[in-house]
């Protein structure tokens, strides 16, 4: 295994990379990313850094050069990694933006396969009417709790629906969180 640098020494990794795209023998980080490695970790052409595309897909890439705002990289090591199972699939009622990016976050550390957000009759203010423009913040987001919690995989995020037609969308085992339902223990 090569050694990475950039990580404090040794052999242990400390810094993940995102690419979206690991599949050809080059890989290329964006802006953010590249500026991150060079001016912030002070990165040298040579240095090794662990990389993910979000999608299972995890590799060592040699950075070889910067042109302009982007970094180009040499894949050395590639490894594909399954999802585990069983996958989860979060439903959640709209809360604000900003809780909602926590939600993001916190579900992405965690492992969740997709986020299905539910527009409820409880839900008070209906900001993601241009759902669109929100997308990109919150896949930035994502890459952001993927990274630091060293995982493969970026969650699916639905467009918001109503409680009907995400519980008619839903297979498998489905667990429901009702503060007035019966305790989960008396359910099985």
């Amino acid at each position: 295994m090569p050694v990475i640098h950039g990580s404090g020494g040794g052999g242990s990794v400390h810094f993940l990379f995102f690419a979206a795209d690991l599949s050809a023998d080059d890989a290329h980080l964006g802006p953010t990313e590249t500026k991150h490695a060079v001016t912030v970790l002070r990165l040298r052409p040579g240095d090794l850094l662990q990389l993910t595309d979000g999608r299972g897909c995890r590799a060592v890439g040699r950075y070889e050069t910067v042109n302009g705002r982007e970094m180009r990289l040499s894949i050395v090591e590639r490894t594909i990694r399954c999802r585990r199972h069983p996958r989860i699939h979060l439903f959640i009622g709209m809360p604000d933006r900003v809780a909602f990016e926590t939600v993001l976050l916190d579900a992405t550390a965690l492992g969740v396969s997709r986020i299905i957000p539910i527009a409820a009759e409880q839900c008070q203010k209906r900001w993601w009417k241009e759902w669109d423009n929100h997308l990109p913040r919150f896949r930035q987001k994502m890459i952001v709790a993927l990274k630091q919690s060293v995982s493969c995989f970026l969650p699916e995020i639905s467009v918001p629906c109503v409680t009907a037609e995400a519980i008619a969308g839903a297979e498998g085992f489905v667990m429901l969180a009702d503060p007035a339902g019966k305790p989960v223990n008396t359910l099985l």
